[in-house]
């Protein structure tokens, strides 16, 4: 399910910020928002319905709450939104992942298996066997195996 909102790291600047931006109907007031932060969690969403965002943020990673807050804008690339500002507590932390829950491992189930047989100097010095992760990569996964068996 895709999600219903983005954020976006300012970058490294000594007073840089995060942003999440979570579109609204134009019909929505900020008394129809629900926001609550604290330094390590954040939970925005409409009243009446189930929260849009509501995790602790990744890597134990902190925000300073008086220094943000959120209003309601106009984005350039989703609309009308709540734009939430997050100050980070470390300036210099970086934020792989906004929130715990976004850090997924990857898929490392091996679909499939190649192998190459080494040779130095004309002699057998043996066999290199990779695995293969189709789920995560099954485009890659088929073109590596074409170039390994020649297919």
């Amino acid at each position: 399910m895709a999600r219903k909102w983005e954020w976006r790291n300012d970058g490294e600047e000594e007073d840089a910020m995060m942003y999440v931006v979570m579109p609204i109907e134009d019909n929505l007031k900020s008394k129809d928002v629900e926001f609550k932060l604290t330094p390590t969690r954040l939970t925005l969403g409409l009243k009446g319905e189930a929260p849009t965002v509501d995790d602790e943020f990744w890597g134990g990673l902190k925000v300073v709450v008086e220094d943000s807050g959120w209003q309601i804008e106009r984005d350039e690339k989703m609309g009308r939104s709540i734009v939430v500002s997050l100050k980070k507590a470390k300036t210099w932390d970086e934020w792989s992942y906004l929130l715990k829950s976004m850090d997924t491992p990857a898929d490392t189930t091996i679909t499939q298996k190649c192998f190459f047989d080494v040779t130095i100097g004309g002699e057998a010095a043996g066999r290199i066997v990779m695995g293969l992760y189709g789920q995560q990569v099954p485009k890659t996964v088929n073109n590596f195996k074409c170039l390994c068996t020649g297919a």
